[in-house]
């Protein structure tokens, strides 16, 4: 199909951005456009999707399929390619749903409130930190980079610092923090970040 069509297959797939009662979004990367639709798909997104929550994209990826997102706080969303999620907005702070994929996490510095990711397993809460999460069929896998994230599971809080990870379900073997993050465009200066680590300790 044409640009034009692939647009409109695209919109079907956007959720209306402001519910009763609710401001959330949905949106999905790596849609596999090109040429002249891709820009025209990047200008639906903001103004349909993440204008009402105070979002914006910050860069496309347009050759891999992934996006970063500024949210209203300043945080930024990294995403991989065939990432779906969902962001909304609440007084306890900003949620993400991750439904499938990965992103890395820039958390601002919050003062009052946490930003959240959540998949189907776990609950991440953040006060300003670099952060992974990875959730697919098999489970999820939550990795640091920077800083000290939250991670909620079956009853229990578990506390992840820099160069740890936590997966949710056995089948997921463990993984170097740094290739687990090697997807991204700023993989570089995040391995830095672990080498000075690795010197410190």
């Amino acid at each position: 199909p044409g640009p034009e069509s692939a647009l409109l297959a695209a919109k079907s797939f956007l959720e209306k951005c402001l519910r009763s009662g609710a401001s959330e979004a949905r949106f999905i990367t790596g849609l596999g456009l090109r040429g002249d639709g891709t820009p025209r798909l990047r200008a639906r997104v903001e103004a349909e999707v993440l204008e009402p929550l105070g979002s914006r994209i910050e860069s496309q990826h347009y050759e891999q399929g992934g996006a970063v997102i500024r949210l209203r706080d300043g945080s930024l969303v990294e995403t991989r390619d065939r990432t779906e999620l969902r962001i909304s907005e609440s007084r306890d702070g900003i949620r993400i749903r991750l439904d499938r994929g990965g992103v890395i996490v820039q958390a601002a510095k919050q003062r009052s409130r946490p930003l959240y990711v959540a998949t189907e397993e776990c609950l991440v809460s953040v006060t300003g930190t670099i952060f992974s999460v990875n959730h697919g069929m098999n489970g999820s896998r939550v990795a640091v980079i920077e800083g000290e994230v939250h991670v909620a599971q079956d009853g229990q809080t578990k506390v992840l610092r820099p160069g740890e990870q936590l997966s949710t379900n056995l089948s997921l073997a463990p993984v170097d923090v740094k290739e687990e993050i090697a997807w991204s465009r700023n993989a570089d200066s995040y391995r830095a970040l672990l080498g000075e680590l690795s010197v410190l300790q």
